[in-house]
């Protein structure tokens, strides 16, 4: 009886376990762990599905563990490395000698610099310090799929799930390959114990810094906890460090070497500047056709949908259509030889110069560009403004060949909001008017944002309506279009949002909605904070300093955030890189302009010659 008893609290226990790992799905335990659960419970019942939730990769006698190479292709299905600057950090890395500091733009694959070195030899594993449990759930979400063996501790697991982890990453040989924590957990006293034993066991291969301009109280995300950090180089000097950061800026990049104290480490910083994104500003105050319209038809264009068409016009114009198919059906179509889009363009070109020109010298104000409507305030001011918009236009939407609403270049777009309310209303506006739209925000349950991420990932909904809590680890390529509706109150935190999109290198469109209204609310909220009611009696003169000083630091980044909506002439990246880029070649380049990747470029580009038409860049 007393037996009967004992393995009826061991399976009770182990169901516990197993539900457990069921919530926490999103997480990685190696299957000896369910060894025991599973030869108590065959008796009873035959378990309907694998209790493992993701393959395990380091069990695939098909991958060479000693190939950076053989890694990349079979593991993260890459041909190569985006850059050979990535290459060379992998590499780096990979020899778990040496502290790195890394700085590559958005979208340009840093986690790819510790996620391969952590299956390199296939032994040991990485600690990866993340600032945010909502961040470290997307990336193992991303780690899960390729099959990496991963998983974090935190406080939104149970005690039982964090004391199976904690137990597995004090072995010998540990399954897991990733351990993404919090810089709270890592650098507190309980955790202390199992990195010596790790450093004892010679399994701890790297500490992992992600976002690392969290240690520096210039940043734009500055996180106190991120200050402990600088205790690791002194309790564990054989583990290097690796540093990543897509925003660090001089001051940041000083603040990040001397509080992580790192040890002559070696510099790999690449160039900010994105051919692929075309940057503009939108003066929303003096939109003729009102912001929702200008919005409304430039996401659309955007994310390849076809434009908008009233229905009785729509009626008619099949009723046109059906007239003439009738009457010219029976006679063949002209031969003409199969031309590209700029052809195409070129073509149209000397038909509307003699119009354009006669139009531009009436003061025609409803000018239109391939980047979307256009007010008379707008900075187009030539012939050349109608030239280019007619030509690219009938272009873009001569080119789509399909009968229904998505085109075969489709692509999904983010819609940067400041409140809540803002993204529902947008949303339904959106929806509304035939393009898929979901709000997400923080009022809403984990589970309803998981639906909503799913949707956008499988591009059942094209366009999010968002808080800047979204995007945090998400990675998808085909992000044509990031707009930001308000005005973000840094260029850090622009350049941020904005690098989500064009991340598969193709032409993709970053704009942002500038306004009064934006600027007067923001302008409000810091010097509330720079002028607190509270004295320093409140917190003690120490930390009443640090949050002057943080204030401050906030109001200087809204100024350069301002002068960069204001800008009239100046090359939109050419701004950002002054700001970003330590790499100071690329701001000579970008002297002289970047072409056609922004605004005020284009412009330029286009008053230079107006019997040229820009190379038009279609969305695939």
């Amino acid at each position: 009886a007393k037996s009967v008893a004992i393995l009826y609290l061991i399976d009770s226990f182990i169901s516990l376990i197993h539900q457990t790992i069921t919530f926490g799905q999103n997480y990685y335990l190696p299957s000896h762990y369910f060894t025991m659960a599973t030869t108590l419970t065959v008796r009873q019942k035959t378990a309907k599905q694998s209790l493992l939730p993701q393959p395990n990769i380091i069990q695939d006698k098909r991958i060479n563990f000693g190939s950076i190479d053989d890694i990349l292709k079979k593991v993260f299905k890459h041909k190569a490395f985006r850059t050979e600057l990535q290459h060379e950090a992998v590499k780096e890395a990979c020899k778990f000698q040496r502290d790195l500091f890394v700085s590559l733009p958005t979208g340009s694959g840093k986690s790819l610099i510790y996620q391969l070195p952590a299956l390199y030899k296939n032994h040991g594993l990485i600690i990866v310090v993340s600032p945010l449990v909502a961040l470290i759930s997307n990336q193992i979400a991303n780690a899960k799929r390729l099959g990496i063996p991963c998983a974090t501790i935190n406080s939104q697991m149970t005690k039982t799930w964090n004391a199976a982890v904690k137990a597995e990453i004090l072995k010998k040989d540990p399954k897991l390959r990733l351990l993404y924590i919090t810089p709270e957990t890592l650098c507190s006293d309980h955790f202390q114990y199992h990195l010596v034993t790790m450093t004892k066991n010679k399994t701890l291969k790297m500490f992992a810094i992600d976002e690392a301009h969290c240690v520096s109280s210039w940043g734009h995300e500055f996180r106190p906890d991120y200050l402990k950090l600088g205790q690791l180089r002194a309790h564990y000097p054989s583990v290097p460090i690796v540093a990543l950061t897509a925003t660090a800026t001089a001051k940041i990049l000083t603040d990040i070497l001397n509080v992580l104290k790192l040890n002559d480490p070696r510099h790999m910083i690449a160039s900010s500047f994105r051919k692929n994104l075309f940057y503009d500003v939108i003066d929303a105050d003096k939109l003729e056709d009102g912001l929702l319209g200008d919005l409304t038809s430039f996401t659309r264009e955007c994310v390849g949908l076809k434009p908008e068409v009233d229905k009785q016009e729509e009626k008619h114009q099949k009723q046109q259509k059906k007239t003439f198919d009738d009457f010219f059906g029976a006679l063949p179509p002209p031969k003409r030889p199969k031309t590209s889009a700029f052809q195409t363009a070129s073509d149209l070109l000397e038909s509307t110069a003699t119009i354009a020109l006669n139009n531009d010298r009436n003061n025609n104000n409803n000018k239109l560009s391939k980047h979307g409507k256009r007010s008379k305030t707008s900075a187009f001011k030539t012939a050349s403004d109608l030239l280019v918009t007619s030509t690219s236009t009938t272009v873009i939407n001569n080119d789509s060949n399909n009968n229904n609403n998505k085109s075969s270049k489709q692509g999904v777009g983010i819609i940067y909001c400041r409140t809540k309310i803002t993204c529902e209303d947008l949303a339904a506006h959106l929806s509304n008017r035939g393009i898929p739209a979901r709000p997400y925000h923080s009022s809403l349950t984990n589970k309803e944002k998981a639906e909503i991420e799913q949707l956008w990932m499988d591009e059942k909904v094209l366009v999010i309506c968002a808080t800047i809590s979204f995007g945090m680890g998400i990675d998808k390529p085909n992000v044509r279009v990031v707009i930001h509706f308000n005005m973000s109150q840094s260029l850090a935190n622009y350049y941020q949002e904005s690098g989500r999109a064009g991340r598969d290198g193709k032409q993709a469109y970053c704009r942002l909605y500038f306004s009064k209204s934006d600027v007067s609310a923001i302008n409000f909220l810091l010097r509330k904070d720079l002028d607190p009611e509270e004295s320093s009696d409140k917190y003690g003169p120490e930390v009443y300093r640090r949050k002057q000083e943080t204030a401050k630091a906030a109001m200087e980044r809204f100024e350069r955030m301002l002068q960069y909506c204001r800008s009239v002439s100046e090359c939109r990246h050419l701004i950002l890189s002054r700001e970003f880029s330590l790499d100071s070649g690329i701001h000579g380049m970008l002297a002289k302009g970047c072409g056609e990747s922004c605004d005020h470029c284009l412009v330029k580009s286009i008053n230079k010659s107006t019997t040229r038409v820009p190379e038009i860049i279609e969305i695939d």
